[in-house]
């Protein structure tokens, strides 16, 4: 087994260019529901829905919500997140 030692710069230097890319895609706005992409990441769901990352996790969990798991990444279909939001509308859930 091969393992990989990084030096605390690396491994800061890593950190800092994931966690800009994740404000990066937080600070992205769209004109439009059409404009957002197909398939869109918890961070773009947090954002979308106006929650925390941290409650947009704990909802991809639940057993009703339309998110997927790809690898080790989860996405949510835009489509199916809107239906999703129109179940919970027409059934008048406020919680999940």
């Amino acid at each position: 087994m091969f393992f990989y030692a990084l030096s605390a710069f690396q491994s800061t230097a890593i950190a800092s260019k994931y966690l800009i890319r994740e404000r990066m895609i937080v600070n992205q706005t769209y004109k439009s529901i059409e404009d957002m992409p197909m398939m869109l990441t918890i961070t773009q769901v947090a954002s979308a829905l106006n929650i925390s990352r941290t409650s947009a996790y704990e909802l991809a969990h639940c057993k009703n919500f339309p998110a997927m798991l790809i690898g080790s990444r989860i996405i949510v279909p835009k489509d199916r997140l809107m239906v999703w939001i129109d179940n919970k509308l027409s059934l008048n859930e406020l919680a999940v």
